[in-house]
Protein backbone atom coordinates (compact mmCIF):
# COMPACT_ATOMS: atom_id res chain seq x y z
CA UNK A 1 0.00 0.00 0.00
CA UNK A 2 2.71 2.85 0.57
CA UNK A 3 4.56 1.68 -2.38
CA UNK A 4 1.43 2.83 -4.26
CA UNK A 5 0.80 5.68 -2.50
CA UNK A 6 4.34 6.64 -2.96
CA UNK A 7 3.71 6.23 -6.97
CA UNK A 8 0.72 8.56 -7.04
CA UNK A 9 2.39 11.25 -5.19
CA UNK A 10 5.32 11.01 -7.23
CA UNK A 11 3.46 10.69 -10.77
CA UNK A 12 1.31 13.77 -9.38
CA UNK A 13 4.27 16.04 -7.83
CA UNK A 14 6.52 14.85 -10.90
CA UNK A 15 3.60 16.38 -13.09
CA UNK A 16 3.55 19.57 -10.88
CA UNK A 17 5.58 22.06 -13.08
CA UNK A 18 3.52 21.18 -16.11
CA UNK A 19 0.47 21.57 -14.60
CA UNK A 20 0.79 25.00 -13.22
CA UNK A 21 2.12 26.46 -16.54
CA UNK A 22 -0.69 25.29 -18.21
CA UNK A 23 -3.16 26.61 -15.19
CA UNK A 24 -1.56 29.80 -14.08
CA UNK A 25 -2.39 31.72 -11.17
CA UNK A 26 -5.55 33.69 -10.78
CA UNK A 27 -4.91 37.18 -10.37
CA UNK A 28 -5.82 38.55 -6.74
CA UNK A 29 -9.59 39.20 -7.95
CA UNK A 30 -10.27 35.61 -8.57
CA UNK A 31 -8.61 34.06 -5.56
CA UNK A 32 -11.74 34.16 -3.74
CA UNK A 33 -15.15 32.81 -4.65
CA UNK A 34 -16.86 33.24 -1.39
CA UNK A 35 -20.56 33.76 -2.12
CA UNK A 36 -20.01 32.45 -5.61
CA UNK A 37 -20.35 28.65 -5.33
CA UNK A 38 -21.19 27.77 -8.90
CA UNK A 39 -17.80 29.33 -10.40
CA UNK A 40 -15.72 28.37 -7.70
CA UNK A 41 -16.79 24.51 -8.75
CA UNK A 42 -16.44 25.55 -12.04
CA UNK A 43 -12.84 26.37 -11.72
CA UNK A 44 -12.41 23.55 -9.60
CA UNK A 45 -13.18 20.95 -12.46
CA UNK A 46 -11.50 23.45 -15.02
CA UNK A 47 -7.80 22.47 -12.98
CA UNK A 48 -8.73 18.57 -12.59
CA UNK A 49 -10.01 18.29 -16.55
CA UNK A 50 -6.20 19.62 -17.62
CA UNK A 51 -4.60 18.03 -14.69
CA UNK A 52 -6.31 14.51 -16.03
CA UNK A 53 -5.82 15.21 -19.51
CA UNK A 54 -1.88 16.44 -18.89
CA UNK A 55 -2.07 12.71 -16.85
CA UNK A 56 -3.68 10.67 -19.31
CA UNK A 57 -1.23 12.06 -22.11
CA UNK A 58 1.89 10.71 -19.65
CA UNK A 59 0.14 7.41 -18.83
CA UNK A 60 -1.00 6.51 -21.95
CA UNK A 61 -2.80 2.86 -22.00
CA UNK A 62 -0.16 0.11 -21.33
CA UNK A 63 0.60 -3.55 -19.82
CA UNK A 64 0.51 -3.59 -16.45
CA UNK A 65 -1.37 -0.30 -16.39
CA UNK A 66 0.54 2.02 -13.62
CA UNK A 67 -1.50 2.92 -10.51
CA UNK A 68 -1.01 6.73 -11.66
CA UNK A 69 -2.91 5.61 -14.46
CA UNK A 70 -5.94 3.82 -12.59
CA UNK A 71 -5.93 7.00 -10.21
CA UNK A 72 -6.43 9.19 -12.90
CA UNK A 73 -9.12 7.33 -14.80
CA UNK A 74 -10.98 7.44 -10.97
CA UNK A 75 -10.56 10.89 -10.86
CA UNK A 76 -12.03 11.13 -14.11
CA UNK A 77 -15.12 9.21 -12.87
CA UNK A 78 -15.84 11.70 -9.91
CA UNK A 79 -16.30 14.53 -12.38
CA UNK A 80 -18.29 12.27 -14.39
CA UNK A 81 -20.39 11.28 -12.39
CA UNK A 82 -21.27 14.65 -11.37
CA UNK A 83 -23.85 15.55 -13.12
CA UNK A 84 -23.57 19.67 -12.45
CA UNK A 85 -20.41 19.10 -14.92
CA UNK A 86 -22.47 18.40 -17.43
CA UNK A 87 -23.21 22.15 -18.87
CA UNK A 88 -19.60 23.57 -17.44
CA UNK A 89 -17.27 24.35 -20.24
CA UNK A 90 -14.36 22.47 -18.22
CA UNK A 91 -16.15 19.09 -19.66
CA UNK A 92 -16.70 20.32 -23.15
CA UNK A 93 -12.96 21.87 -23.71
CA UNK A 94 -11.58 18.36 -22.02
CA UNK A 95 -13.34 16.05 -24.46
CA UNK A 96 -12.67 18.63 -27.70
CA UNK A 97 -9.18 18.82 -27.31
CA UNK A 98 -9.02 15.16 -26.70
CA UNK A 99 -11.43 14.69 -29.49
CA UNK A 100 -9.07 16.59 -32.33
CA UNK A 101 -5.56 15.69 -31.12
CA UNK A 102 -7.04 11.96 -31.63
CA UNK A 103 -8.44 12.73 -35.13
CA UNK A 104 -4.94 14.28 -35.95
CA UNK A 105 -3.51 10.81 -35.01
CA UNK A 106 -6.30 8.94 -37.07
CA UNK A 107 -5.54 10.84 -40.32
CA UNK A 108 -1.10 10.45 -40.00
CA UNK A 109 -0.87 7.20 -38.15
CA UNK A 110 -0.05 3.75 -40.46
CA UNK A 111 1.02 1.20 -38.36
CA UNK A 112 3.59 -0.99 -39.77
CA UNK A 113 2.73 -4.07 -38.23
CA UNK A 114 -0.72 -5.16 -35.97
CA UNK A 115 -2.91 -2.42 -35.52
CA UNK A 116 -3.83 0.90 -33.76
CA UNK A 117 -7.08 1.07 -31.81
CA UNK A 118 -8.43 4.52 -31.11
CA UNK A 119 -11.22 5.21 -28.65
CA UNK A 120 -13.22 8.03 -29.09
CA UNK A 121 -16.44 8.14 -26.84
CA UNK A 122 -18.91 5.80 -25.67
CA UNK A 123 -18.41 2.42 -28.04
CA UNK A 124 -17.00 3.93 -31.01
CA UNK A 125 -13.47 2.67 -31.82
CA UNK A 126 -11.58 3.22 -35.00
CA UNK A 127 -9.10 0.42 -35.59
CA UNK A 128 -5.99 0.68 -38.14
CA UNK A 129 -4.06 -1.96 -40.05
CA UNK A 130 -1.53 -1.11 -42.43
CA UNK A 131 -4.09 -1.79 -45.23
CA UNK A 132 -7.43 -0.60 -43.81
CA UNK A 133 -9.20 1.64 -41.46
CA UNK A 134 -12.21 0.25 -39.83
CA UNK A 135 -15.02 2.60 -37.91
CA UNK A 136 -17.03 0.50 -35.44
CA UNK A 137 -20.32 2.83 -34.16
CA UNK A 138 -18.89 5.69 -35.06
CA UNK A 139 -21.29 8.80 -34.18
CA UNK A 140 -21.50 12.85 -34.17
CA UNK A 141 -22.55 12.11 -30.13
CA UNK A 142 -25.52 14.38 -30.65
CA UNK A 143 -27.07 11.99 -28.65
CA UNK A 144 -25.20 12.72 -25.45
CA UNK A 145 -27.68 16.27 -25.51
CA UNK A 146 -24.84 17.63 -24.32
CA UNK A 147 -23.01 20.29 -26.39
CA UNK A 148 -19.59 20.25 -25.37
CA UNK A 149 -19.55 16.41 -26.36
CA UNK A 150 -20.51 16.94 -29.81
CA UNK A 151 -17.99 15.99 -32.66
CA UNK A 152 -17.97 19.35 -35.03
CA UNK A 153 -19.09 17.87 -38.61
CA UNK A 154 -15.78 18.95 -40.00
CA UNK A 155 -13.80 16.43 -37.36
CA UNK A 156 -16.48 13.73 -38.29
CA UNK A 157 -15.49 14.22 -41.92
CA UNK A 158 -11.66 13.66 -41.08
CA UNK A 159 -12.60 10.33 -39.89
CA UNK A 160 -14.92 9.48 -42.53
CA UNK A 161 -11.87 10.29 -44.99
CA UNK A 162 -9.67 8.08 -43.18
CA UNK A 163 -11.63 5.22 -42.67
CA UNK A 164 -12.78 2.48 -44.80
CA UNK A 165 -15.91 1.14 -43.92
CA UNK A 166 -18.38 1.65 -40.89
CA UNK A 167 -19.59 -1.05 -39.42
CA UNK A 168 -23.08 -0.22 -37.26
CA UNK A 169 -24.22 -2.57 -34.70
CA UNK A 170 -27.86 -1.65 -33.52
CA UNK A 171 -30.24 1.04 -33.83
CA UNK A 172 -30.04 2.81 -30.40
CA UNK A 173 -28.29 6.29 -31.36
CA UNK A 174 -25.98 6.62 -29.43
CA UNK A 175 -24.07 3.59 -31.60
CA UNK A 176 -26.10 4.70 -35.08
CA UNK A 177 -26.00 7.72 -36.27
CA UNK A 178 -27.80 8.61 -40.33
CA UNK A 179 -25.58 11.78 -40.62
CA UNK A 180 -22.03 9.33 -40.56
CA UNK A 181 -23.88 6.47 -42.18
CA UNK A 182 -24.77 9.08 -45.02
CA UNK A 183 -21.26 10.88 -45.14
CA UNK A 184 -19.51 7.20 -46.04
CA UNK A 185 -22.36 6.70 -48.23
CA UNK A 186 -21.71 9.84 -50.00
CA UNK A 187 -17.75 9.03 -50.37
CA UNK A 188 -18.45 5.59 -51.75
CA UNK A 189 -17.64 4.26 -48.71
CA UNK A 190 -19.48 0.44 -47.31
CA UNK A 191 -21.73 0.99 -44.35
CA UNK A 192 -22.47 -2.55 -42.75
CA UNK A 193 -25.78 -2.70 -40.08
CA UNK A 194 -27.60 -4.59 -38.78
CA UNK A 195 -31.33 -5.17 -40.73
CA UNK A 196 -33.54 -2.93 -38.59
CA UNK A 197 -31.58 0.01 -40.25
CA UNK A 198 -32.04 2.87 -42.13
CA UNK A 199 -35.28 1.34 -44.60
CA UNK A 200 -34.43 5.01 -46.35
CA UNK A 201 -30.87 3.99 -47.25
CA UNK A 202 -31.58 0.24 -47.77
CA UNK A 203 -30.16 0.16 -50.92
CA UNK A 204 -26.85 1.14 -50.56
CA UNK A 205 -26.35 -0.77 -46.87
CA UNK A 206 -24.70 -4.15 -46.78
CA UNK A 207 -26.72 -6.29 -44.66
CA UNK A 208 -24.85 -9.69 -43.78
CA UNK A 209 -26.63 -12.45 -42.79
CA UNK A 210 -26.83 -12.78 -38.54
CA UNK A 211 -24.66 -16.51 -38.21
CA UNK A 212 -21.44 -18.06 -36.89
CA UNK A 213 -20.71 -19.50 -39.72
CA UNK A 214 -21.73 -17.29 -42.68
CA UNK A 215 -19.44 -14.37 -43.01
CA UNK A 216 -19.50 -11.85 -46.07
CA UNK A 217 -17.13 -10.43 -47.83
CA UNK A 218 -17.19 -6.70 -48.22
CA UNK A 219 -15.15 -4.81 -51.00
CA UNK A 220 -13.43 -1.77 -49.85
CA UNK A 221 -11.52 0.46 -52.67
CA UNK A 222 -8.28 -0.10 -54.68
CA UNK A 223 -9.57 -3.95 -55.34
CA UNK A 224 -9.08 -4.61 -50.91
CA UNK A 225 -12.03 -6.47 -49.15
CA UNK A 226 -12.71 -7.44 -45.44
CA UNK A 227 -14.60 -10.60 -43.93
CA UNK A 228 -17.17 -9.63 -42.10
CA UNK A 229 -19.26 -12.13 -39.43
CA UNK A 230 -22.30 -11.01 -37.76
CA UNK A 231 -22.69 -12.75 -35.31
CA UNK A 232 -26.39 -13.08 -33.90
CA UNK A 233 -26.28 -10.82 -30.88
CA UNK A 234 -29.11 -9.29 -29.13
CA UNK A 235 -29.58 -5.98 -26.26
CA UNK A 236 -31.41 -7.51 -24.10
CA UNK A 237 -33.99 -9.82 -25.21
CA UNK A 238 -35.51 -8.22 -28.44
CA UNK A 239 -33.00 -5.64 -29.69
CA UNK A 240 -31.29 -7.03 -32.93
CA UNK A 241 -27.39 -6.10 -32.23
CA UNK A 242 -24.74 -7.62 -34.36
CA UNK A 243 -21.93 -8.79 -32.91
CA UNK A 244 -19.04 -8.12 -35.25
CA UNK A 245 -15.69 -9.97 -36.27
CA UNK A 246 -13.90 -8.13 -39.01
CA UNK A 247 -10.47 -10.06 -40.46
CA UNK A 248 -8.56 -7.29 -42.78
CA UNK A 249 -6.46 -8.42 -45.51
CA UNK A 250 -3.33 -9.29 -42.93
CA UNK A 251 -5.51 -11.60 -41.37
CA UNK A 252 -6.20 -10.02 -38.02
CA UNK A 253 -9.54 -10.35 -36.41
CA UNK A 254 -11.28 -7.81 -34.78
CA UNK A 255 -15.05 -8.21 -32.91
CA UNK A 256 -16.78 -5.19 -31.60
CA UNK A 257 -19.82 -6.25 -29.22
CA UNK A 258 -22.08 -2.97 -29.65
CA UNK A 259 -24.34 -3.34 -26.70
CA UNK A 260 -24.85 -7.29 -26.28
CA UNK A 261 -26.38 -8.15 -23.14
CA UNK A 262 -28.33 -11.11 -23.44
CA UNK A 263 -28.22 -14.23 -21.64
CA UNK A 264 -29.33 -16.98 -24.05
CA UNK A 265 -26.26 -15.74 -26.47
CA UNK A 266 -24.14 -16.60 -23.93
CA UNK A 267 -24.71 -20.70 -25.54
CA UNK A 268 -22.72 -19.57 -28.44
CA UNK A 269 -20.35 -17.12 -26.99
CA UNK A 270 -19.36 -19.65 -24.73
CA UNK A 271 -17.94 -21.46 -28.15
CA UNK A 272 -17.31 -18.86 -30.38
CA UNK A 273 -13.74 -19.15 -30.31
CA UNK A 274 -13.69 -22.64 -32.00
CA UNK A 275 -15.21 -20.54 -35.33
CA UNK A 276 -13.29 -17.43 -35.16
CA UNK A 277 -10.01 -16.32 -33.87
CA UNK A 278 -9.67 -13.10 -31.98
CA UNK A 279 -7.17 -10.68 -32.00
CA UNK A 280 -8.57 -7.52 -30.04
CA UNK A 281 -12.18 -7.57 -28.38
CA UNK A 282 -13.73 -4.48 -28.27
CA UNK A 283 -16.43 -5.16 -25.28
CA UNK A 284 -18.94 -3.20 -23.34
CA UNK A 285 -17.97 -3.22 -20.21
CA UNK A 286 -21.67 -3.53 -18.89
CA UNK A 287 -22.08 -7.07 -20.85
CA UNK A 288 -23.64 -9.93 -18.99
CA UNK A 289 -21.20 -11.91 -17.37
CA UNK A 290 -18.21 -10.16 -18.89
CA UNK A 291 -15.12 -12.83 -17.91
CA UNK A 292 -17.18 -15.07 -19.00
CA UNK A 293 -17.86 -13.39 -22.05
CA UNK A 294 -13.94 -12.43 -22.87
CA UNK A 295 -13.27 -16.46 -22.50
CA UNK A 296 -15.73 -17.42 -25.12
CA UNK A 297 -14.18 -15.18 -27.59
CA UNK A 298 -10.59 -16.09 -26.29
CA UNK A 299 -8.63 -13.09 -27.53
CA UNK A 300 -5.41 -11.82 -27.63
CA UNK A 301 -6.12 -8.51 -25.67
CA UNK A 302 -9.42 -7.10 -24.50
CA UNK A 303 -10.31 -3.25 -24.81
CA UNK A 304 -13.38 -2.52 -22.86
CA UNK A 305 -15.65 0.35 -24.18
CA UNK A 306 -19.08 2.12 -23.06
CA UNK A 307 -17.91 3.60 -20.05
CA UNK A 308 -19.42 6.99 -19.01
CA UNK A 309 -22.02 7.41 -21.71
CA UNK A 310 -22.88 10.50 -20.51
CA UNK A 311 -26.65 10.63 -21.86
CA UNK A 312 -27.48 7.89 -19.26
CA UNK A 313 -28.42 8.52 -16.26
CA UNK A 314 -25.68 9.14 -13.43
CA UNK A 315 -26.02 5.76 -12.18
CA UNK A 316 -25.94 3.97 -15.96
CA UNK A 317 -22.75 5.88 -16.56
CA UNK A 318 -20.41 2.83 -16.64
CA UNK A 319 -17.38 4.59 -14.34
CA UNK A 320 -13.82 2.81 -15.03
CA UNK A 321 -13.87 1.65 -11.22
CA UNK A 322 -16.94 -0.78 -11.93
CA UNK A 323 -15.03 -1.64 -15.11
CA UNK A 324 -12.51 -2.96 -12.74
CA UNK A 325 -14.36 -4.64 -10.27
CA UNK A 326 -16.37 -6.60 -13.31
CA UNK A 327 -12.71 -8.06 -14.82
CA UNK A 328 -12.09 -9.67 -11.74
CA UNK A 329 -10.97 -13.07 -12.90
CA UNK A 330 -9.96 -12.16 -16.27
CA UNK A 331 -6.81 -13.78 -17.08
CA UNK A 332 -6.38 -12.08 -20.79
CA UNK A 333 -4.42 -8.73 -21.38
CA UNK A 334 -6.52 -6.24 -21.21
CA UNK A 335 -6.47 -2.22 -21.37
CA UNK A 336 -9.36 0.59 -20.37
CA UNK A 337 -8.96 3.48 -23.12
CA UNK A 338 -10.49 7.16 -22.06
CA UNK A 339 -12.08 9.18 -24.75
CA UNK A 340 -9.12 10.17 -27.71
CA UNK A 341 -6.91 7.60 -26.60
CA UNK A 342 -4.82 4.79 -28.56
CA UNK A 343 -3.49 1.85 -28.02
CA UNK A 344 -0.99 -0.23 -30.68
CA UNK A 345 -1.47 -4.31 -30.69
CA UNK A 346 1.30 -5.46 -31.83
CA UNK A 347 0.75 -9.35 -33.02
Amino acid sequence: MNKIILLLLAGIFGSSYCYSQQNPPANQSTLHWWGNVDEFLNQQSIRTFGLIDQLLDENPPQIPEPAIRKMTLLSLDNLLHDAKNDQRSALGDFFQKRIKNIVERIRTDRPENGAIVYKLYNHTFIVRTKSTTIAFDLISNKSSRIDGLHIPDDLIKEIVDACDVLLVSHHHNDHADPMVAQMFIDAGKPVVASPDLWEAMREKIVYPTRAINKPELVKLANDRQIKVHALPGHQGENIINNVYAVTTPEGLTFAHTGDQSNNEDLKWIDSIHESIQVDVFLVNCWTNQLVRTIKGFNPKLVVTGHENEMDHSVDHREPYWLTYERLRGNTYPNVLMSWGERYHYAR
